[in-house]
């Protein structure tokens, strides 16, 4: 599937089911405009880490992979403005999972109709993982591991903002966990500076992620206190 193809569609109109926010936060820009390329280009890179590892959970080929991560992403765009947090407990990553899971049931079924030898496979067994909670408290976990391969993705997005030394001190503090001081001495900087980095590169997360922003942050186990 083409991007061309992948991000055509009518402009359709802002949802606020997140709650207002101040600045137009990219969850808010693909909401607002499925023709805007940018921000749904933006979307996908930061949530793709995401539908990779769940993908490697269930063993699906690395040379599928990308076709069902495609398929994951075209199903949220047709269906992003219904999502909301109604309860406390929903989140947009069990969202994508979901949705995550039902491409996978579409890809397995497909490769059952198409490979003989995949006929008496348990579509239901394979995709058990999906169906249960994560653990994302272990450090080293798989998954722990993919929540901040996503907020590399998002401040990435916002790189082009920053000078690189302002994106390296952001991200060997928060996401590498190095102290403001050996980031400092590797940077060339003072501790003081590190800091002021890390908290204006933060300004900028939540700025761009909006309400997705505490998520993300929570997912990835990072500490943005100075």
């Amino acid at each position: 599937m083409s991007t061309k193809s992948f991000l055509s569609g009518e402009t359709v109109s802002r949802n606020h089911s997140f709650g207002a926010t101040t600045d137009i936060s990219l969850i808010d820009r693909v909401r607002r405009d499925k023709k805007d390329q940018a921000s749904w280009l933006q979307f996908m890179d930061i949530y793709r880490p995401l539908v990779t590892h769940w993908c490697r959970r269930v063993r699906i080929k690395k040379t599928d992979t990308e076709d069902v991560c495609q398929e994951v992403f075209t199903s949220v765009l047709m269906s992003i403005n219904r999502f909301s947090k109604d309860n406390e407990s929903d989140t947009f990553r069990g969202w994508l999972r979901t949705i995550t899971k039902c491409r996978i049931v579409d890809y397995l079924r497909r490769k059952t109709r198409e490979v003989p030898a995949m006929r008496n496979i348990d579509i239901n067994a394979i995709v058990a993982p999906l169906a249960e909670p994560e653990e994302l408290s272990a450090p080293d976990s798989e998954s722990r591991k993919a929540s901040r391969e996503v907020l590399r993705a998002a401040v990435k997005a916002v790189q082009d903002r920053s000078d690189d030394t302002t994106w390296q001190a952001f991200i060997r503090t928060a996401v590498d966990d190095q102290s403001a001081t050996e980031v400092a001495e590797e940077l060339g900087m003072n501790p003081a500076a590190v800091r002021k980095a890390k908290s204006r590169v933060t300004k900028r997360l939540q700025e761009e992620l909006g309400p997705l922003f505490d998520e993300i942050i929570g997912d990835a186990g990072v500490s943005l206190d100075e």
